[in-house]
């Protein structure tokens, strides 16, 4: 398996490509932000998954930190040592928009991190904090569509707004140079859990920021139920005065580890329970090589409750072995590697594992062993079996967090010959592969199959309806997928109606479909059975949450009436298939009692004539047909709807109906758990 999107702009990022658990992929760019989002469409009969592409472009303006007036400039360009001034320039804390004699002003992404997510809470999706070459950290949200993003905050101008101060004469320079790196981000990296505020009932995440004074910013992002967010300055950590060049969180102790440009590396232990408090460091690694820990990772040692940490320090590794409070370093051990440039990228693959990419596409598999001879590493090349017609660099590389897929960003071999037409129209390509593909003899996808199986969650908290989607369509062999009947009966459903549309749907677009028609009449009548035993869970669900909240009839809106009656009516028009279901009875008499005799009736927006539902649709006796939203089961009259990507069921649009009495989470699909998107 292996696709690909591409793009035209320029990376000058070494770690330009991140995934988050939905399977939206960020690459920076010198002038965009581009958002690949993998595409499974399961009504199609796809031979491959495909990429819809969204971005966002570069600020407009070129954050000055110091913000010195034109005046100021022009003293500092006459009265300063030029050397000095052109330190200051190259590391893009001055940005002289009119007098860059010796800078050119660089606003390009230089790093992108997506935050963790939550099944059936306020984050539809992760958050995404970017980070660009001005030392700009911001934060950006795609809700509820597939194309549109907006900007939260800008976290960098929030900090200025309270902290910067005005420079009259040069005497204070210097003093405010110093300020000035202390407000300079190089690196960011979010806290892997999110927090819960029982008193706001809001959650919260961590996003820690490093400086290139040498000081640790952390912040506290807070998301309330109605999409909310809010913003809030926690704490600095004055460290060493050195550039912080990575930062990595080992969630399993709440420890920060802190890569510094000389070559060391300290962690800092926080109270998981109070981040604000001052936390206690220690120091993993404290010679001075001079060659910077680019990319950190940590793996939890299979045979103890120790954790190693792996340092990807140009063209070698640095192993460290940490004691199960983190305070201490059991051992240390360092690998040469065969990359002659760079890493771009270095992810735990197992507890014993990690796996790296080099500029020059050479990715290597490390195994590391920790006995009583202390730390054994062994690395082994994988050949990347990527179709590109020319010899190419790779400027990126991460794993997703289900550990299946692998992707790279590859671009041409630089060339002397800059005016051969080809170059002025060469584009960079992101490559997703299975890690399976790349690995000889791995089992990522049973792994991951296992688990998607087996657990009772919603399916969205692990983008498993990918997965399941993947796995469906490149199975060589049309078979089925073996649910476990132990795992909860909505769960089940939901699996089996996402796997028969899809063996549906490549049984179609098959040469040998005529072969198969017995087979897909009867996976089509599978669908609806299906769809109705999802929907009748889903509205017992919501029947128990209003009997919960004890709401009465009398008080609910008319829209809420509408939508308790459309419920009720979608139950009693589907008794044949919900025959044996206890609970639906049980919620029909209920509902038919909270009722009473006040059930609404449904006309026609087009002729007036009632409506009933027939077969999944809402139907008049002049034939006109509406669709039946999936959420409320009103029909869908109007253009102005929400679409499942992945199933393409409906639903109205919610975002001017108060309906806090409706179960689960009104952004997904209640058939797959995808996100809907207007």
């Amino acid at each position: 398996m292996a696709v690909s999107g591409e793009y035209f702009e320029a990376i000058s990022s070494q770690q330009c490509v991140s995934c988050s658990n939905d399977h939206r992929f960020i690459i920076c760019t010198d002038t965009f932000v581009r958002c690949m989002t993998m595409n499974c469409d399961v009504e199609r009969g796809l031979d491959k998954i495909g990429f819809l592409q969204s971005s966002f472009p570069i600020e407009k303006t070129i954050l000055d930190i110091p913000n010195f007036s034109d005046d100021y400039h022009k003293l500092l360009i006459r009265e300063l040592p030029r050397e000095e001034f052109k330190v200051l320039s190259t590391d893009r804390i001055l940005n002289p928009m009119k007098y860059a004699f010796d800078s050119v002003p660089h606003t390009g992404y230089a790093r992108a991190e997506w935050s963790p997510v939550i099944s059936n809470g306020p984050f539809g999706r992760s958050i995404l904090a970017t980070l660009s070459f001005d030392h700009r950290v911001c934060l950006h949200w795609q809700k509820d569509s597939q194309f549109d993003w907006f900007k939260i905050c800008d976290l960098t101008e929030i900090r200025l707004e309270y902290e910067r101060h005005k420079v009259t004469c040069l005497k204070d320079y210097f003093w405010y140079k110093d300020w000035c790196y202390s407000q300079a981000a190089t690196c960011i990296k979010w806290y892997p859990h999110i927090f819960s505020d029982e008193d706001s009932k809001s959650k919260y995440m961590i996003l820690a920021t490093g400086m290139k004074s040498g000081h640790i910013v952390l912040w506290k992002i807070t998301v309330s139920q109605a999409y909310e967010f809010d913003s809030a300055f926690l704490c600095t950590v004055d460290t060493t005065k050195c550039q912080i060049v990575s930062i990595e969180w080992c969630s399993k102790r709440g420890m920060l580890v802190i890569g510094y440009i000389d070559g060391q590396i300290h962690g800092l232990h926080f109270d998981v329970n109070d981040f604000s408090k001052e936390p206690q460091c220690t120091c993993l690694f404290g010679e001075s090589t001079y060659i910077k820990p680019a990319s950190l990772c940590f793996l939890d040692n299979a045979t103890d409750d120790t954790s190693i940490l792996v340092a990807g320090m140009e063209q070698c590794i640095l192993v460290v072995h940490v004691s199960p409070d983190g305070k201490n370093v059991i051992s240390t051990s360092h690998l040469f590697l065969d990359n002659e440039l760079p890493f771009v990228g270095l992810y735990a693959l197992t507890q014993n594992t990690v796996l790296m990419t080099s500029h020059e596409a050479v990715m290597q598999k490390i195994e590391i062993s920790v006995g009583e001879d202390g730390i054994k590493l062994k690395n082994e090349n994988l050949n990347l079996e990527i179709d590109y017609p020319e010899r190419y660099v790779c400027q990126g590389f991460c794993l997703s967090p289900n550990k299946v897929f692998a992707s790279f960003v590859i671009r041409p071999w630089p060339s002397f010959d800059h005016i051969d037409p080809k170059h002025k129209t060469v584009t960079s390509r992101l490559f997703v592969l299975c890690v399976d593909d790349v690995i000889k003899g791995s089992n990522c996808r049973n792994s991951c199959r296992e688990m998607l199986m087996n657990t009772s969650e919603p399916l969205g908290s692990m983008t498993d309806v990918l997965e399941l989607f993947r796995l469906t369509v490149y199975n060589d062999k049309i078979n089925s997928l073996d649910i476990k009947e132990e795992i909860s009966t909505g769960r089940h459903n939901q699996l089996q109606r996402i796997q028969t549309i899809v063996q549906c749907s490549k049984l179609k677009s098959s040469w040998q479909k005529d072969d198969y028609m017995e087979e897909i009449n009867k996976l089509e009548a599978m669908i609806p059975k299906l769809n109705v035993n999802i929907s009748a869970d889903w509205i017992c669900g919501t029947w128990k949450h209003v009997e919960t909240l004890n709401i009465s009839y009398t008080n609910m809106s008319g829209t809420d009436k509408s939508i308790l009656s459309a419920m009720m009516l979608y139950l009693i028009s589907n008794t044949s298939v919900l025959l044996d279901n206890d609970c639906v009875k049980k919620t029909v008499g209920s509902m038919s009692q909270f009722i009473e005799s006040e059930v609404c009736l449904f006309k026609c927006s087009i002729c007036k004539e009632p409506l009933q539902i027939s077969n999944g649709f809402w139907k008049c006796n002049n034939g006109h047909i509406f669709s039946i939203c999936s959420r409320t089961y009103l029909p869908v009259e109007g253009v102005y709807y929400q679409t499942c990507t992945v199933c393409h069921m409906v639903t109205i649009n919610l975002g001017g109906i108060e309906c806090s009495w409706l179960a689960g989470d009104l952004t997904k699909c209640i058939y797959c758990e995808s996100t809907m998107y207007v």
